[in-house]
């Protein structure tokens, strides 16, 4: 149970083990909202139940029930509610037919006494309501802090038809469950099928509504076609249904089966399928039939998370799927119309690339419908209302290698992803080597893990071959490690160099590493350094100088009688190393007074990536040289670009669509996890440096860009893969997984610990 000291949420609605979709909307909500806040946010259920002596089913987190036909447990648990301190939001999650008769009025005597802000989220929206189901939803609003609805249809007939402001209205959509992409064939076999035949599916608890004769009866002429074909119709008879009716319906069906000879083709699933199960049945699924009869139909669970699956859906055009379905997600048909239904199914099987292309589709534009995605919306709305919640953060995902393990093969780490998924022809580079090498060797230094130093012995390995027989540094390779020179040019060149530079440095010194491994960075420094060092681009530089920091530090007594028998040979060094770090110093310094403005404090005319390196470079010089003048600019610079991305409290970096040139228009989108993780590093060496907790708030705030702190409002994080997507554009995140992506968030969440 939630820690009754700390905020908490209260939901008004059905709950499992209670069969019902809004019982698993709102137990999927919870987990995810509890998931991302709890202990700081908890949650507190309210129980509706339809049978008194049903309570004994419930879990621990229920805490109170109320009776949908009995009026006064309304009144008694407002005040119960009332009572309870912590509880600072009451959302009901509201159906017509949970809160009693004539259109759930019961639900009105708990508002009329309930002291707290309400939040209702409607879950279905009549059109040409008559007048007492409007005056039901206009008393409902009125006495509501905000409403939430999941369409943008649902909210213009709320405006439109029921008369209520559109400024209390929010669209959140239905929620999703994160998953990883894969196409159905690599799912088929965990549910028995192993040769890739076709697969429908069709699920949630089972009623006329539903519709499900129609697809049966299309099913003939595509069996004809795909004799292997398996049409799963998954979900336990609707216990309503079965009060009024019993098992009509489904016997019905399972006649219609017999009637039609597809016993071989149809296979029903009479259960309240667990959630893992059901994921794993919709992962199966080639094509999604949602034959929906009730044109009115708000919102579908079933239908968003098969979409959500990237599962192409065939469906009747109901309110929710007009709004979802476009020809390249799916199809829309007629409602009663078995034809249309075969007619489409022929059509998307026989061309299985675009099916397979419908699906990606599918997946990519219902990102924004992840639960985590989902709680956000909601606890943006929540703190609206509640301005103190939204003190609490989201707590930092746990450090999680899988997806840089996936991306990494026996030569080193893959540049780019398709999805999830390591594309070898990208080949590799330096710079995503060195990232990578940083990142293991901190990773290992924290937490001794065997995985840790494996992958820094690969990203090692790939370092000495990027290092020519020359002591160069190659910047790109082809899969098979064969040199790429038409991808190189001079300031790709530097930078590559400069990171793999700065990356060994820092590694050279790390004393948790073998001193094998460490012997090793200093040989390839050594031999780089043996051609002599100029760099002529800013950000090369910077990572230059930052690297000499490192090194300078190795070439110090570490200990009070160490400062008396220190080497003569390191003094010496640590000598030419601060000379190395003073010509860097005096090149960003000469930039600075050479670019720098009254209203541009910066060392260039343009902001591109990677920019607080440049000002993270005079700062760890500072550290090292006492220099007032480095101090002074390294937080002067430092200042104007966080001046320049963060926008109403939220961190907005420089967009790679066109950047930020001196005098011109800045550019918001293409952000790239790159700048983001630049800042935060930088950020917590500015606080170290000065102690200014401004440094360390904003560096928090940086790192919830990762985290839906965006101006999308939307995780760039992928939890499941413990990857980084590749960046955020205008209307939607990229969700690529590239080399890049994932190494700066996990540096950037390694500088968070």
């Amino acid at each position: 149970m939630p820690n009754s000291k700390n905020s908490q949420i209260a939901y008004v609605s059905t709950f499992p083990p209670r069969a019902c979709g809004i019982a698993t909307f709102t137990a999927d909500l919870v987990a995810a909202t509890e998931n991302l806040f709890m202990p700081e946010i908890g949650s507190l259920a309210v129980a509706m139940i339809s049978d008194a002596g049903s309570e004994k089913n419930y879990g621990k987190n229920v805490r109170l029930f109320i009776n949908e036909n009995q009026p006064e447990e309304f009144i008694t648990a407002a005040h119960a509610l009332n009572a309870m301190g912590e509880v600072k939001l009451v959302n009901i999650q509201h159906e017509f037919g949970i809160f009693g008769q004539n259109w759930g009025a019961n639900l009105l005597h708990f508002l009329q006494e309930i002291k707290k802000p309400v939040v209702v989220t409607f879950h279905t929206i009549l059109p040409k309501p008559d007048s007492e189901l409007k005056q039901r939803v206009v008393d409902i609003a009125e006495k509501s802090a905000g409403l939430v609805v999941m369409t943008a249809l649902s909210k213009e007939i709320l405006t439109e038809q029921y008369g209520i402001l559109s400024g209390k209205i929010e669209i959140i959509p239905h929620g999703i469950h994160l998953l990883d992409y894969s196409v159905s064939a690599t799912h088929k076999p965990a549910i028995g099928i192993k040769d890739n035949s076709p697969t429908l599916s069709t699920f949630g608890l089972l009623s006329s509504r539903k519709g499900v004769e129609y697809a049966l009866q299309a099913l003939p002429d595509v069996v004809n076609k795909y004799p292997k074909l398996k049409y799963f119709i998954i979900g336990a008879t609707h216990p309503e249904v079965v009060k009024r009716e019993g098992e009509s319906y489904r016997k019905s069906l399972q006649q219609l089966v017999k009637g039609l000879h597809l016993e071989r083709n149809v296979v029903f699933y009479n259960q309240y399928m667990t959630l893992p199960r059901l994921l794993k049945f919709l992962q199966a699924t080639d094509i999604y039939i949602s034959p929906s009869l009730d044109p009115d139909q708000a919102v579908s669970g079933t239908l968003s998370y098969a979409l959500g699956a990237g599962r192409p859906a065939v469906s009747t055009a109901f309110a929710q799927a007009k709004t979802l379905i476009t020809p390249d997600l799916g199809v829309l048909v007629d409602f009663r119309s078995a034809q249309a239904i075969t007619d489409a199914l022929n059509l998307l099987l026989s061309k299985p690339q675009e099916l397979e292309k419908m699906g990606r589709s599918a997946y990519f534009h219902t990102r924004h419908m992840t639960w985590e995605n989902v709680v956000l919306s909601y606890m943006r709305l929540f703190s609206k209302i509640i301005p103190e919640l939204s003190k609490h953060n989201i707590h930092l995902p746990r450090l999680k290698l899988d997806h840089l393990a996936r991306m990494t093969d026996k030569n080193g780490i893959v540049q780019f992803a398709k999805l999830s998924v390591a594309n070898p022809e990208s080949g590799y580079t330096l710079d995503d080597n060195a990232r990578a090498l940083l990142f293991a060797a901190r990773y290992y230094q924290k937490t001794r893990t065997k995985k840790a130093l494996d992958l820094a012995q690969i990203y090692m390995n790939f370092m000495e071959c990027a290092l020519d027989s020359s002591n160069n540094f190659s910047n790109y390779f082809d899969r098979y490690m064969v040199k790429d020179s038409v991808s190189e040019n001079k300031d790709s060149q530097e930078d590559a160099t400069a990171r793999a530079l700065r990356a060994l440095m820092e590694v050279s010194g790390t004393l948790a590493l073998p001193k094998e491994m460490r012997s090793r960075a200093l040989a390839l420094i050594e031999k780089r350094m043996s051609l002599g060092i100029r760099f002529t681009h800013p950000r090369a530089i910077a990572f230059y100088c930052i690297g000499l920091y490192f090194l300078y530090l190795q070439n110090q007594p570490k200990t009070f009688w160490e400062r008396f028998v220190f080497k003569k040979k390191k003094r010496e060094k640590a000598a030419k190393i601060l000379a190395e770090m003073d010509k860097c110093s005096a090149e960003l310094v000469e930039l600075f007074n050479r670019n720098s403005l009254t209203n541009w404090v910066w060392f260039l005319k343009k902001l591109t990536y990677s920019n607080s390196i440049l000002s993270e470079a005079l700062l760890r010089y500072y550290e090292i040289s006492g220099s007032k003048e480095a101090l002074e600019i390294g937080k002067k610079t430092l200042d104007f670009l966080l001046q320049q991305t963060f926008i109403n409290g939220i961190y907005v970096p420089i967009g790679q669509n066109g950047w930020y040139a001196q005098g011109g228009e800045r550019a918001y989108f293409d952000q790239q996890p790159e700048e983001v993780s630049a800042m935060i590093q930088t950020l917590k060496w500015a606080y170290r440096q000065t102690g200014d907790k401004k440094y360390r708030r904003q560096m928090s705030k940086v790192f919830y860009w990762f985290l839906g702190g965006n101006l999308l409002g939307q995780f760039v994080y992928d939890s499941v893969t413990g990857g980084s997507y590749d960046g955020l554009g205008e209307k939607r995140v990229n969700l690529n997984q590239g080399a890049e992506s994932t190494i700066s968030y996990l540096l950037a969440r390694l500088t968070m610990e």
